[in-house]
């Protein structure tokens, strides 16, 4: 949060208000618990999406 609070000096004022900071953090944390989230079941999902059936039995 202190983050964005620092943020909004390389903003223009009228984007420096309370809404657009919490807005901006809000969306840094979604990405980063989405990108968390991705790094720890990507292998998974990975896994089930490349999933091949074993030798074919005649």
């Amino acid at each position: 949060m202190l983050a964005e609070g620092l943020a909004n000096v390389y903003y223009p004022d009228r984007n420096r208000t309370v809404g657009d900071t919490f807005l901006r953090y809000g969306l840094d944390l979604a990405s980063r618990a989405g990108g968390n989230m991705f790094r720890e079941y990507w292998p998974i999902l990975l896994k089930k999406m490349s999933h091949t059936s074993g030798p074919a039995a005649n």
